[in-house]
């Protein structure tokens, strides 16, 4: 293989998401250039997970869902996922989605109840991470990756650092943090360029998000340079220390293959939408659930998302929500069904229409669904009506969800 072309295929590999995007290029690059063995990435638990999780393709041209963990132990605390991103490849219409996923989305974990999203890996490494991945965004996931972030900082550092061209100084002394990086081109090591993709202090995940995807465009860049090329035998090194994952190497060489064809235009990032919001003294992002469905859609479809993003930054669904949820008041209180549908709507969650109950005896709050969609009626108790009861009705149509508040929808109000 030429230079040329081991230098075209190392740079399309670059798109690779943040820190996977080195590891994956140098086990391609690697392998072809000197004829290595397989490099051992894989292990028995990413193997229990492979057989026990992730979902295999019938065919070649399926798309392909791969989540990518960065991995965050520090402290002698347990890791818990900085990062989390999903990639979609669609073949047939030649795509490829990065969809960013805020660490402090709320949402339910099987198994421990209502949480930060990052708090899955915590509680049970990349398996229970997946499960709820699966879950929130209603996916199967094929395959996945975990990256230490010590691993992100070696593989820059080894790369002689990345330039990246800051769009916002970050300038943050508060409660005794000190960081300073000026707006402008700024050669990163692997300390700041790790502090810059993990800055959160002074803005919020969404901003954090932008960040992430900056440096994504400076490593490109970085890994079009004759001098990487000469490091690879070093980063298949930190690889092997830092990277757990079911795919084996003729996989990563697959997608390899396939990368190298892809261009700019045919790369999409986006971060799912939510608002901040304090609940029972802690800070979480309450994600648009419907604005998330129109992501997967669209990207399931292999359609643009530059119209949903500039919809999302101007805030403009609110009229065009469609609805599923019927919410009806059991409690004699005059206006407390339409309050309820407004607070859901503004959380993103579909809405048919309100009213009130055959009677007003209700005391407790009551979940009625179709047995086939248990799982939805489970996560709206958790995130949004902890004291309802769940009640099971096979009369119901498959998407129907019904809400009857009753008296202790009137003392918790909200949670």
């Amino acid at each position: 293989m030429t230079r040329r072309r081991a230098r075209k295929k190392f740079a399309v590999l670059s798109y690779v998401i943040l820190f996977i995007t080195v590891s994956l290029a140098s086990t391609f690059i690697f392998s072809l250039i000197k004829g290595a063995t397989s490099v051992n990435v894989n292990s028995v638990l990413s193997d229990k997970i492979r057989k026990d999780l992730l979902t295999e393709r019938s065919r070649n041209d399926e798309p392909l869902n791969i989540l990518i963990i960065g991995g965050d132990s520090r402290n002698g605390e347990a890791a818990r996922s900085d990062t989390l991103i999903l990639m979609h490849i669609n073949f047939q219409k030649n795509k490829v989605y990065f969809v960013s996923i805020p660490r402090d989305t709320r949402v339910y974990i099987p198994g421990q109840g209502i949480a930060k999203i990052n708090a899955a890996f915590s509680y049970g490494q990349a398996s229970l991470a997946i499960r709820t991945v699966e879950q929130f965004l209603n996916v199967n996931l094929n395959h996945y990756a975990v990256i230490d972030f010590q691993g992100f900082k070696q593989m820059v550092d080894a790369l002689g650092g990345v330039t990246v061209n800051v769009k916002e100084p970050i300038n943050d002394r508060s409660y005794g943090y000190r960081m300073y990086i000026p707006k402008g081109k700024i050669k990163m090591d692997g300390k700041l360029a790790l502090n810059y993709v993990r800055y959160r202090h002074g803005d919020s995940d969404f901003k954090r998000a932008e960040r992430q995807q900056n440096f994504i465009k400076a490593l490109a860049k970085q890994v079009l340079t004759m001098e990487a090329l000469t490091k690879l035998p070093t980063l298949v090194n930190i690889l092997n220390a830092n990277l757990e994952t079911d795919m084996s190497k003729s996989e990563m060489l697959s997608l390899g293959n396939y990368l190298r064809t892809v261009k700019d235009k045919q790369i999409e990032t986006i971060t799912v939408p939510g608002e901040p919001e304090t609940v029972d003294g802690q800070s979480f992002v309450i994600p648009d659930r419907y604005t998330t469905e129109l992501i997967i859609e669209r990207m399931e479809a292999g359609k643009s998302l530059k119209s949903l993003k500039a919809k999302i930054k101007e805030d403009s669904f609110t009229s065009e929500r469609p609805s599923y949820l019927t919410v009806l008041n059991g409690t004699g209180k005059a206006g407390l069904a339409k309050q309820a549908k407004q607070r859901l709507i503004a959380k993103g969650l579909r809405v048919v229409s309100t009213g009130n109950a055959k009677h007003f005896r209700y005391r407790q709050t009551e979940i009625q669904y179709n047995p086939l969609v248990s799982q939805k009626a489970k996560e709206l108790q958790q995130l949004f009506f902890r004291t309802a009861k769940l009640v099971p009705n096979k009369q119901l149509k498959k998407e129907s969800l019904i809400v009857i508040l009753g008296q202790d929808y009137l003392l918790t109000r909200w949670q």
